[in-house]
């Protein structure tokens, strides 16, 4: 029941840790300095995540945000 009840009130998902996923990122993506507000959620059985990135300049923000997807994709989806 609990479980139904998380997924129909898209609910985040029990087995993802947000401290993990934070300090993974700054210590993989090198310009990456920190990670905060995170919000993470499932539709259906997709998870959904929305996250505030601080980075290190100079960099190129298209490259940047495709490298962050990538990361997350290959992770945890």
């Amino acid at each position: 029941l609990k479980d139904s009840v998380n997924e129909l009130l898209e609910g985040a998902p029990v087995s993802l840790d947000i401290a993990e996923l934070k300090r993974r990122m700054c210590r993989e993506i090198p310009e990456v300095r920190n990670v905060h507000h995170v919000h993470v959620w499932m539709v259906g059985e997709k998870p959904v995540m929305t996250l505030h990135v601080q980075v290190i300049p100079p960099h190129d923000h298209d490259a940047l945000l495709d490298q962050i997807q990538h990361y997350l994709m290959d992770h945890y989806q």
